[in-house]
């Protein structure tokens, strides 16, 4: 069976070694409709690894994890596959909303764009240094530790501008004006899924919904323009600036610098950023205005917690399935942790 998946996709009329991608693949592209597989792209072999992965999903579908009866080597393979790939593996539609609503309670308290008020005490930077430690998804920033690269004998955390769903380009130029509103109608579909799929009737919420998804493009597209663009990331000198935390936090008040990075680093332990300058500022401009964001009043907490959970979303789309899958895929939407690198802090 394997190796009629294979052959099936081969084109003996083609010359391997004139064309060896027509060789292996026109058959298969000619014979199959990307669309009604579920791709982005021709691939036999995936469609084989598909169906050999929802095999084995079946197979060890009546595995006890607890059961002695069975194999340690089943049981542990049973274990890992539910903790991590069942729900795009299995053949049965699972139903994970559910997980990903106690994630958003245990962050926020609730959701905003269904009229949800936020948990008492909220801090909007212990949730953002949580989302991008437990999730791998900047928001309003990103960081990685990596060595110093001007005191190799140390390490240093580089906290950068974002990278966002879009190219920056689409936010920013004029002649994209449909991709901003294409991408409003995208989302505010995709909230008012997430909402009818938690409510009786998401209807009188309709309203706070269209709104929220307005909101975040705005915000998105606000988020670009303060950032810099590809042109001025290629200067990596500029994008070295290193602090002390105490030098940070005077530099940018308003932004909660203690409560990003104990969130950040909770697993790590504490690190001691006082007594020589170990925090690398990328682009120090774009935190100038994320600085006078959070101070100012045109975007406030509940906005921006609406950004976040529309993040999360996409970025537990395979996780979620079904539509919430399909509209990242009609997206294009590229996992954080796997958008392009950008500048020494990515």
């Amino acid at each position: 069976e394997a190796a009629a998946y294979i052959i099936s996709g081969l084109d003996e009329t083609v010359d391997p070694c004139d064309d060896f991608y027509a060789f292996t693949c026109n058959k298969y592209i000619k014979e199959h409709n990307p669309h009604d597989l579920g791709v982005g792209k021709f691939s036999p072999s995936k469609e084989l690894q598909q169906d050999v992965n929802a095999e084995i999903a079946e197979a060890l579908h009546k595995v006890g994890v607890n059961d002695e009866k069975w194999s340690k080597t089943e049981r542990i393979t049973k274990a890992l596959l539910h903790s991590c790939v069942y729900h795009s593996t299995s053949r049965t539609p699972i139903d994970n909303t559910i997980d990903l609503l106690h994630e958003i309670k245990r962050l926020f308290g609730g959701i905003p764009f269904i009229g949800h008020p936020l948990k008492e005490g909220f801090d909007l930077f212990t949730a953002m240094g949580d989302l991008e430690q437990t999730h791998a998804l900047g928001t309003l920033m990103g960081a990685m530790v990596s060595v110093d690269y001007k005191k190799v004998s140390q390490h240093a955390l580089y906290i950068s501008q974002p990278s966002l769903p879009m190219p920056r380009e689409f936010y920013v130029l004029p002649q994209f004006t449909q991709k901003l509103k294409d991408r409003e109608k995208l989302l505010g579909s995709v909230l008012y899924k997430f909402a009818d799929t938690i409510l009786d009737d998401p209807e009188e919420y309709k309203d706070l919904i269209k709104k929220a998804a307005l909101d975040i493009v705005q915000l998105e597209r606000r988020i670009a323009m303060a950032s810099w663009p590809k042109t001025q990331m290629r200067n990596y000198a500029q994008q070295y600036n290193a602090y002390k935390l105490g030098d940070l936090k005077k530099t940018y008040p308003k932004i909660k610098w203690d409560s990003y990075i104990n969130a950040l680093m909770s697993t790590a332990g504490k690190p001691d950023l006082n007594t020589a300058p170990r925090l690398v500022i990328a682009q120090p401009s774009y935190f100038g205005w994320l600085n006078a964001l959070v101070a100012g009043t045109t975007v406030d907490e509940k906005m921006i917690v609406n950004y976040m959970i529309t993040q999360l979303i996409f970025e537990d789309a395979d996780f979620l399935g079904g539509m919430f899958k399909k509209a990242a895929e009609e997206a294009n939407y590229v996992p954080y942790a796997q958008r392009a690198g950008r500048g020494v802090a990515r």
